[in-house]
């Protein structure tokens, strides 16, 4: 605190040039029209936007992104779904157990993931599934 206190006693002791003070605002030229306007006098439209199509790709942390043809459908090919086992609980309900990336315990009706479980058949081994990317139903036999 002394040292800054001893260096402004030696500014108010020792001036040095006066500094020459900022020129005054200058005013708008009144000729100048603020908006662009084309020879007829009336104002010009903004310009297009810049493409964006360079731009724009799949989000790259969506959880359940999947691959796309080119008109914005997935295929069955490309929906990972499988049927691991169907069972029929002692109370007569039944139970598939269907496979993604997780293991699911299903019945009829349930739905998970993008998935409506329509219909499970323990005689004949199949489940028919819904599938929300496709817009269709999927029938998964056992294997």
């Amino acid at each position: 605190m002394i040292a800054v206190f001893a260096y402004r006693v030696w500014i108010v002791a020792n001036p040095q040039e006066a500094i020459e003070p900022l020129p005054p605002f200058a005013t708008p030229r009144s000729d100048v029209n603020p908006l662009v306007t084309d020879p007829a006098g009336e104002p010009m439209p903004p310009p297009p936007p810049p493409p964006v199509g360079d731009l724009v790709r799949n989000n790259m942390f969506w959880v359940y992104a999947r691959d796309v043809t080119g008109d914005g459908q997935a295929t069955q090919q490309q929906i990972n779904l499988r049927l691991v086992n169907i069972i029929q609980n002692p109370d007569g309900s039944v139970r598939a157990n269907l496979r993604t990336n997780r293991t699911y315990w299903v019945e009829e009706g349930a739905q998970f993931e993008t998935f409506i479980v329509r219909e499970v058949n323990v005689d004949d081994g199949y489940v028919v599934v819904f599938s929300e990317q496709l817009g269709d139903e999927i029938r998964l036999d056992l294997q």
